[in-house]
């Protein structure tokens, strides 16, 4: 079930999600067209256009995949379900030296490391914290895909064999692989100490509240 319902979070994230990115880009080159028309042809003028605003517009086409991956979690979380997942999984992360409570900012490194990073700060010992923040990085993110899909699309081209979709799922796999055998040998040698106990209370299952979940996506 944990499966089933992470699938349909990043089906829905990153299908959803395009439509907004690809407006977000059409108006950003737009803008930028309509600008260049106006400014004359100096060092400055491309510094404005292709620097400053282009890469404003860059990291806005983001943001509808990070809202819309942050609206699930919040109704994961605000339903009493994230908090049984984290106690189920607590389990099989006391194995890596880590508590259930990596288990949401790992998953949110899928969507983007840099509010998984933040999510870290509810970890309470100070060296799951530092472990968990060095193996984010190694789950692929948004930005990480179509550089993941190009390579696996050049691999399929140039020798002939294989499957895209295969080699970019195995190479989400490695990523995983990658940090969890990091984690083991970090927890073993430079941040080797116990495993934090993990006590959490258990809400009861209800439906998520709108206010909330509207300034869970604010902050």
């Amino acid at each position: 079930l944990l499966v089933l319902v992470l699938y349909c979070v990043f089906e829905c994230t990153f299908t959803l999600g395009s439509y907004p990115q690809e407006w977000i880009g059409r108006g950003v080159e737009a803008l930028a067209e309509w600008i260049r028309g106006l400014l004359p042809v100096v060092w400055w003028s491309s510094l404005l256009i292709d620097g400053v605003l282009m890469g404003i517009g860059a990291v806005l086409a983001f943001l509808p995949n990070i809202i819309i991956m942050f609206f699930f979690l919040s109704l994961m979380e605000d339903s009493g379900y994230m908090a049984r997942v984290a106690f189920i999984l607590d389990k099989i992360f006391r194995k890596f030296g880590l508590s259930g409570r990596a288990f949401l900012p790992m998953i949110m490194g899928f969507g983007c490391s840099v509010p998984a990073i933040i999510n870290t700060r509810t970890l309470a010992d100070e060296k799951e914290k530092i472990s968990t923040i060095r193996v984010i990085p190694f789950f692929s993110c948004g930005a990480k895909l179509p550089i993941l899909t190009a390579i696996s699309g050049a691999i399929v081209s140039y020798f002939g064999v294989g499957n895209a979709d295969v080699i970019t799922f195995s190479m989400y796999l490695v990523g995983i692989l990658t940090a969890v055998i990091t984690v083991l040998i970090m927890r073993s040698t430079t941040l080797k100490g116990g495993t934090p106990p993990f006590i959490m209370e258990l809400p009861t299952y209800r439906l998520p509240k709108f206010k909330s979940t509207m300034f869970y996506l604010w902050d």
